[in-house]
Protein backbone atom coordinates (compact mmCIF):
# COMPACT_ATOMS: atom_id res chain seq x y z
CA UNK A 1 0.00 0.00 0.00
CA UNK A 2 2.88 2.55 0.79
CA UNK A 3 4.04 1.93 -2.67
CA UNK A 4 0.77 2.70 -4.72
CA UNK A 5 0.36 5.23 -2.27
CA UNK A 6 3.85 7.17 -2.99
CA UNK A 7 3.73 6.53 -6.67
CA UNK A 8 0.31 6.44 -7.28
CA UNK A 9 0.51 3.60 -9.35
CA UNK A 10 -1.91 1.03 -8.53
CA UNK A 11 0.21 -2.18 -10.22
CA UNK A 12 2.24 -3.73 -6.80
CA UNK A 13 -1.19 -3.25 -5.47
CA UNK A 14 -2.93 -5.35 -8.24
CA UNK A 15 -0.07 -8.10 -8.41
CA UNK A 16 -0.47 -8.83 -3.97
CA UNK A 17 -4.45 -9.11 -4.94
CA UNK A 18 -3.81 -11.40 -7.64
CA UNK A 19 -1.34 -13.81 -6.11
CA UNK A 20 -3.41 -13.29 -2.78
CA UNK A 21 -6.47 -14.64 -4.71
CA UNK A 22 -5.06 -17.76 -6.22
CA UNK A 23 -3.95 -18.74 -2.68
CA UNK A 24 -7.36 -17.95 -1.07
CA UNK A 25 -9.05 -19.79 -4.12
CA UNK A 26 -5.81 -23.06 -4.13
CA UNK A 27 -6.93 -23.22 0.09
CA UNK A 28 -10.49 -23.14 0.09
CA UNK A 29 -11.04 -25.30 -3.24
CA UNK A 30 -8.41 -28.34 -2.29
CA UNK A 31 -7.63 -27.36 1.56
CA UNK A 32 -5.66 -31.01 1.87
CA UNK A 33 -4.00 -30.28 -1.35
CA UNK A 34 -2.87 -26.54 -0.13
CA UNK A 35 -1.24 -27.88 2.75
CA UNK A 36 0.44 -30.49 0.96
CA UNK A 37 1.69 -28.11 -1.62
CA UNK A 38 5.20 -27.19 0.47
CA UNK A 39 5.83 -30.96 1.16
CA UNK A 40 5.57 -31.42 -2.45
CA UNK A 41 7.61 -28.55 -3.88
CA UNK A 42 10.54 -30.40 -0.95
CA UNK A 43 9.97 -33.59 -3.01
CA UNK A 44 10.37 -31.84 -5.99
CA UNK A 45 13.15 -30.50 -5.50
CA UNK A 46 15.32 -33.23 -4.28
CA UNK A 47 14.73 -34.77 -7.07
CA UNK A 48 12.21 -37.20 -6.22
CA UNK A 49 9.39 -38.60 -8.48
CA UNK A 50 6.07 -36.65 -7.66
CA UNK A 51 3.10 -38.10 -9.68
CA UNK A 52 1.94 -34.33 -11.55
CA UNK A 53 -0.59 -33.63 -14.38
CA UNK A 54 -0.13 -31.58 -17.32
CA UNK A 55 -1.47 -27.80 -17.57
CA UNK A 56 -4.15 -29.06 -20.37
CA UNK A 57 -5.17 -31.70 -18.53
CA UNK A 58 -5.95 -30.02 -15.32
CA UNK A 59 -7.35 -27.40 -17.56
CA UNK A 60 -9.87 -30.14 -18.96
CA UNK A 61 -10.13 -31.38 -15.80
CA UNK A 62 -11.43 -28.22 -14.04
CA UNK A 63 -13.48 -27.52 -16.95
CA UNK A 64 -11.90 -24.37 -18.48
Amino acid sequence: MVEATESLDLTPLTAFVERWWRVAWSSSTDAAGHRAMPATAERLQRGEHVPTRSWSELRSQLGA
